[in-house]
């Protein structure tokens, strides 16, 4: 898998219309407009896969836990 395949990756997860964390949209957007950034920069100090693949993950939601005493039910993960 290469760069491209990441960003193959990076796009289904985003237009697949499951509900996305708002770091991952974030990460994503500073990774696609950044000029001085891996995307458009070979020369940039870090790595384009690398920041893909943490985009994907940010853009996996979080589930709050809201503790028994806050009021809310506890969950089990």
């Amino acid at each position: 898998m290469d760069a491209r395949d990441d960003l193959d990756l990076l796009a289904r997860r985003l237009l697949s219309g499951a509900p996305v964390d708002v770091r991952g949209v974030a990460q994503a957007r500073v990774l696609l407009s950044d000029g001085s950034g891996p995307l458009f920069w070979r020369r940039s100090p870090e790595n384009l896969r690398a920041r893909i693949r943490e985009a994907i993950e940010a853009l996996e939601p979080r589930i709050p836990h809201r503790p028994a005493w806050a009021g809310g039910k506890e969950q089990r993960r």
